[in-house]
């Protein structure tokens, strides 16, 4: 049986020694980038593979000297991210504020706010700033606006990423989410399942640009396993604020269900004759605690958060830092709420 090739012989063959090919092959920051390169790809070559008790033993050692109690996450975010959360108490970007402040504080981390100035169109300052704070893990919260209004992309190295849904425009780090398809995917089944068949979904552009065009999605992918119904890009309403349209648009489609994003709707068609579930069948992609007479689901914010943290913590305890090579995406799952509506 050939002998298990070792750091030892890794070092030998780049020339340099053994604490810099264990500093390299977990991303350190203070090996540089073309160094790093060369001795994973020596390790590859070689045939190298960590022995997982020595690696296990190695990530409690370092995590109880460098990962203790009181070390600071940073929320990075874009100018006035944080304000915009904090809005409303009730508003879901001000509970996954509150999750993440929470959940870090569970674990014994504590947060920084981290956000670039009104004039700076990049995060090249904020990466200054938590490098000298010595800030490792780094959250990205839901943005308040889609990613091309302000680009995310920033220099990882050194720093375990985690962003948060899919509102920013960085690319290739570990990402935690509410799978939009499957909810809409879901909610439409569970429509047609009761009999509905004209069925329209009201969403704003924002919101189809924010999650990447994911509802539209999965409410036409549900809808196409339906081969007698006829439906079209008709059978999806973009505006907003903008009610006698709304009421216009389902009277025209002959709509028996309406799927949105707005509790404000109910109000609207309420106060227009409609009478849901007679009427109308109506459903919410994303219920709140106070909406629960309403039918649809709920995307518990503090779920989403501690999935954040729990990624980002434990990159850190694993000294993994800078962008994987295989980024991963959780999904945190939905509730269906049966609500008075459907």
């Amino acid at each position: 049986m050939a002998k298990p090739i070792t750091m030892q012989d890794i070092a030998k063959r780049a020339g340099v020694t053994k604490t810099t090919v264990s500093l390299a092959l977990r991303g350190d920051a203070r090996i540089s980038a073309k160094t790093r390169e060369r001795i994973e790809e020596l390790a590859r070559d070689m045939g190298y593979r960590p022995n997982p008790l020595v690696s296990s033993l190695m990530t409690q050692v370092q995590a109880g000297r460098g990962v203790s109690k009181g070390t600071q996450l940073a929320l990075l975010g874009p100018p006035g991210n944080e304000a915009w959360a904090m809005a409303s108490p009730y508003s879901y970007p001000r509970q996954i504020y509150d999750g993440l402040r929470e959940r870090a504080s569970e674990l014994g981390y504590g947060v920084d706010i981290i956000e670039a100035d009104p004039a700076h169109k990049s995060f090249d300052a904020c990466v200054r700033v938590m490098r000298n704070r010595g800030l490792r893990g780094v959250i990205l919260p839901p943005f308040q606006a889609p990613a091309h209004y302000f680009p995310a992309e920033f220099d990882c190295e050194g720093f375990s990423v985690v962003a948060i849904g899919y509102s920013q425009g960085i690319a290739g780090v570990h990402r935690v989410a509410h799978s939009q398809f499957r909810i809409a995917y879901r909610i439409t089944q569970e429509v047609l399942a009761r009999g509905h068949r004209r069925i329209g979904m009201h969403l704003s552009e924002e919101m189809n640009d924010r999650t990447g065009h994911k509802y539209p999605g999965g409410f036409l992918g549900a809808l196409s396993e339906v081969p007698e119904l006829r439906f079209s890009q008709e059978n999806i309403f973009y505006a907003h604020d903008e009610p006698q349209r709304l009421l216009d648009w389902v009277k025209d489609l002959k709509l028996d269900a309406l799927i949105t994003q707005y509790p404000s709707d109910f109000h609207i068609l309420k106060e227009a004759g409609y009478h849901m579930p007679k009427d109308l069948g109506f459903v919410l992609l994303s219920t709140s605690e106070g909406e629960h007479h309403m039918t649809g689901c709920y995307h518990d914010p503090f779920t989403l958060s501690a999935a954040a943290v729990d990624l980002v913590t434990a990159q850190l305890n694993r000294n993994e830092t800078g962008k994987p090579r295989f980024p991963k995406t959780v999904l945190t799952p939905e509730v269906w709420v049966e609500g008075e509506t459907l």
